[in-house]
This record gives structure tokens, C-alpha cells and sequence, in this order.
């Protein structure tokens, strides 16, 4: 859409040259600016996600950490366009949609598997030991999670009429967005992290995954969380009473346009 409306307008100020000033040219109907926005959305999210991910697991990892993780979002990127293209779907502004959709989803396996191999590490794994032990820990609640979001998505492939043709590619995206991750946080990942672990310096006593200054709010965490369990049945009471409530004020408070 954008190349043929950068075309039309290269034509129109072609034209322009041979008329006469009293006859005037305007584009109508210019639908190209909505994807041109999205695409700014698209590589805006995707730059803050990557700045922010490399920045949290900084943090709370290491920085080579960081950096592989954080480019797991590019190649889920560039996968889901390859794979758009190879199914004849073209970009647009519904598929830009599910791209904004799934920026934020991609990188929680990642985080997830990472975080696992780097603890592997520092409770006394060799490396390769660190990533096959970490991976293989966490590997089902990482297939557990991508099968909850996918079954999140998947009743829009069966909306019908022409809504559910238009709607069917966000689906698709996310579905591929998650498959490509799979394939990242498994492969990818683990073979990028091990060299790495492998430079660092054993320490003869395990050292703390957070930093001093988070353990205090570890600590607290863990008080606040010991004290929920021992109330359990309170807990769960207030929760689901808080939801009812809300319900009910969005029922009769609230209006749907």
C-alpha cells in the first residue's frame, strides 16, 4: 500500500507540471498513513523491548544474558515475515496489529529459560550441564505457557463471515510468533548462553541471583507471601470478591459503546 501510494503521488507531481494553475491536484482516500503509523508503533515497541529487556536482565543476570535474550525479539520478528510471505499474507494494518500484540509475549520464555540455565550455573553446573539441566526444568511450564496463549488466540480462525476473514491473521501471527520463539528458546538460546558461562570465574560459595540491594524486597516478598498462604481461605475469598464487585460496578456504573 505504501509503494503504490508513493507511486501514485510521484505520478501526480509529474502531472502537476503540465497543467495549467487553475486546475488543482489532491490525493483523497490516502489509507497508506495508517500503516505507515503502525509500522511506527511496531518499530518503537520493538526498540523500547529490546532496550527495557536488556536493562532488567542486566540488572538481575549478566549483560551477555541480556543481549542474547533481548534478541530473541528480532528473530521472532523476522521469522513471522518470512513465514507471512511463504503463506501469501502480506503486511497490512490488521497483521500489524497482531504484531504490536505479540511483542510483549515473545520474551517471557526466554526470560524464563535463561534465568533457570543461569541459576543451574551458580548452584555448580558446568555450563553445558547449566543449560541441558535448566532447560530441561522449566521445558514443560515453557510448553504450558505458549499452548495457554495460543488457545487465548485461536478462536478468532474460526470467526466467520468477512470480519473472520480479515481478523484470521492475527491468530496467525501470534501463533507464529510463538512457534518461533519455541524454536529460539531451545535450540538458540541455550548453545548462545554456555560459552559465556563458560568464561566466567567459578566463586567457591554460591552467590545470590539478585543483587544486595534486591534482597530486601526478596525478604519482604517472602514474608508477605508466607503470611497470603497461612490466610488462604481469606485470600481467595477477598479476590474473588473484589472481581464480583467489579463486575458489578462495571454492570450498572458503566457504559458499553
Amino acid at each position: 500500500i505504501i509503494r503504490t501510494i508513493d507511486t501514485i503521488e510521484a505520478l501526480i507531481e509529474k502531472e502537476r507540471e503540465t497543467l495549467s494553475d487553475e486546475i488543482q491536484i489532491s490525493t483523497a482516500a490516502d489509507y497508506s498513513r495508517f500503516v505507515r503509523n503502525r509500522f511506527n508503533v511496531v518499530q518503537s515497541n520493538g526498540l523500547i523491548g529490546l532496550g527495557l529487556v536488556a536493562i532488567v536482565l542486566w540488572v538481575f543476570l549478566n549483560f551477555q544474558t541480556a543481549i542474547w535474550v533481548a534478541l530473541g525479539i528480532p528473530f521472532c520478528l523476522l521469522g513471522m515475515l518470512f513465514a507471512l510471505r511463504a503463506l501469501n499474507y502480506d503486511l497490512d494494518v490488521i497483521s500489524l496489529a497482531g504484531f504490536i500484540i505479540v511483542l510483549g509475549i515473545i520474551v517471557d520464555d526466554a526470560i524464563i529459560v535463561s534465568e533457570n540455565i543461569f541459576r543451574r550455573y551458580e548452584l555448580g553446573d558446568s555450563p553445558i550441564d547449566a543449560a541441558v539441566n535448566g532447560l530441561n526444568e522449566v521445558f514443560r511450564p515453557v510448553i504450558t505457557t505458549l499452548l495457554t496463549t495460543l488457545c487465548a488466540f485461536s478462536p478468532m480462525f474460526f470467526m466467520t463471515g468477512i470480519m473472520g476473514k480479515f481478523i484470521f491473521v492475527i491468530p496467525l501471527v501470534v501463533s507464529l510468533a510463538l512457534f518461533f520463539s519455541l524454536i529460539e528458546v531451545t535450540t538458540a538460546l541455550p548453545a548462545h548462553l554456555v560459552p559465556g558461562l563458560a568464561k566466567r570465574e567459578k566463586r567457591e560459595n554460591t552467590p545470590k541471583l539478585a543483587s544486595a540491594w534486591f534482597e530486601p524486597i526478596r525478604k519482604a516478598s517472602h514474608k508477605w507471601i508466607l503470611r497470603a498462604l497461612k490466610a488462604r481461605y481469606i485470600v481467595v475469598f477477598a479476590i474473588v470478591s473484589f472481581i464480583l464487585g467489579t463486575l458489578w460496578y462495571a454492570k450498572n456504573h458503566m457504559d458499553f459503546v
